[in-house]
């Protein structure tokens, strides 16, 4: 993702500001779901304070980009207004925030067992073997605003009238489609409160999307299926949602989250699903791996399904965000010898963007709370420039003699040579009439996040209950 520009010295210099004291605007928020991390330590909970005011400041940064953000038409003017509103290292915002009366501080832990089940997607405890994941649960706090000078550009009211609505679309905006913490892009952290977000009597994905629809309005917010490309994320109108509400969560991980998150899994993690002894993936990925480092064990000697092309190379999934990481089975029971040669599946490898080291997804997926406990499983998807370019590296495994190395050496020579630009990471079917194999996840798009919206797997996530296929 691009860096947003630093305005040059010359126009930063703001008008002078007159002390206007508003009241203080108090909101209960509810954590509906758990948070999990948050703290100033990456990936841990702060337990004197886990709930920061300047981590509601970032986030509340992104979603007024996201939202009213998308009015700007290149990035300078974006900053500009940005610092307006919530201030730089110059010039202080106009705008206090404060947090009170966090009800929990105490997080809980688990740690990532075999044969266990986790209380919540098994995804988040899937960290370095035997570590122990915290987390916090059960929770609300009263996040405070109070504006407490403005700027002599304007009158007064019209000022105050135009920073409400600045803040008020990144407030709805925050607790609707973001959270508190880490993993928010994966419903952790996912907020209610009773200002923000839809009453109880939203029950059904139409009113629901209407519901939405209504406030971007409210908030002229400019979206559109089709905005072109910012520099930055926005939002999109294109989003699923179960048509509808369910209880968020349990004490036993059940619930429209958990849903959420695996109608997403069933399909990343998509295999052929006739006559596949092997489990083998319906992706291309795992095969062009095999093609591109010259590595593959015997049983996966060839494509599978067998309509999937020998020379096809695609990486349609980094759409979804990355580090990708592909970690490959090996068979324990073939010689040890194998593991380090052409004989052998491939070494684990990485896909970052070109000179970067990750890319937010721009699926998010979540409950969108109608109460403490209630919600609908939702499916939102920001707008963000197109990936250019990935780079494709091995993860360095032990090695433990120069026969290893030489053969580590060989196929790292190989990945070097390799380029993944927009032709790789958006196959289309024009250029790469293969694409089309059977029971390929793309289906026919481009699009990695388009094939995920048609699927037949979210299409049975949108259905009530009672009319799925039994």
């Amino acid at each position: 993702m691009r860096k947003l520009p630093s305005l040059p010295q010359e126009s930063k210099s703001l008008p002078t500001t007159t002390k206007t004291v508003y009241p203080v605007l108090k909101y209960k928020i509810h954590v509906v779901t758990p948070m999990f991390g948050g703290g100033v330590q990456a990936g841990m909970i702060d337990t004197k304070n886990p709930i920061r005011s300047s981590a509601i400041r970032g986030q509340l940064r992104f979603w007024w980009r996201a939202t009213r953000g998308a009015a700007f038409q290149n990035a300078y003017d974006l900053r500009k207004r940005e610092i307006e509103i919530f201030g730089d290292t110059e010039h202080p915002s106009p705008i206090k925030i404060w947090v009170e009366n966090v009800m929990n501080r105490i997080p809980k832990s688990y740690t990532l067992q075999k044969g266990t089940r986790p209380p919540y997607p098994a995804y988040l405890f899937q960290q370095k073997k035997g570590q122990t994941i915290s987390y916090l649960e059960n929770n609300y706090f009263v996040l405070c605003l109070q504006i407490t000078d403005l700027r002599r550009d304007q009158k007064e009211q019209d000022l105050y009238k135009e920073l409400q609505n600045d803040i008020n679309a990144a407030l709805w905006a925050w607790i609707n489609f973001g959270g508190i913490g880490s993993r928010t892009r994966r419903g952790c952290g996912s907020l209610y409160c009773s200002s923000f977000s839809p009453k109880p009597t939203i029950n059904s994905e139409d009113l629901l999307i209407a519901w939405i629809k209504e406030k971007l309005d409210d908030f002229h917010c400019p979206l559109h299926d089709a905005d072109p490309e910012k520099e930055w994320p926005t939002l999109s109108l294109k989003f699923k949602s179960t048509s509808y509400t369910k209880e968020i969560s349990n004490t036993k991980g059940n619930g429209i989250w958990r849903d959420t998150i695996e109608v997403y899994r069933r399909f990343r993690q998509k295999k052929v699903s006739s006559d596949n002894p092997q489990g083998r993936s319906a992706w291309v990925e795992p095969d062009v791996l095999r093609k591109l480092t010259g590595m593959k064990e015997e049983d996966h000697k060839h494509p599978y399904p067998k309509s999937k092309s020998k020379d096809l190379v695609a990486f349609p999934r980094v759409q979804f965000g990355m580090p990708i990481i592909t970690h490959f089975r090996q068979e324990f029971d073939l010689p040890p010898r194998i593991f380090f040669s052409d004989q052998g599946e491939p070494y684990d490898t990485q896909l970052v963007p070109k000179d970067k080291n990750r890319l937010s997804s721009p699926v998010i997926l979540k409950s969108i709370a109608v109460g403490p406990k209630q919600g609908f499983g939702v499916i939102i998807v920001l707008h963000q420039p197109q990936i250019e370019e990935v780079e494709l590296s091995i993860i360095e495994p032990v090695v433990n003699n120069n026969t290893q190395y030489q053969h580590l050496k060989t196929v790292k020579s190989k990945l070097r040579k390799v380029r993944i630009r927009e032709r790789e990471i958006y196959p289309k079917v024009s250029e790469h009439p293969t694409i089309n194999y059977l029971e390929n996840p793309m289906n026919g798009y481009s699009s990695a996040i388009e094939a995920f919206l048609n699927s037949e797997e979210v299409k049975e996530f949108c259905q009530h209950p009672n009319n799925r296929k039994s």
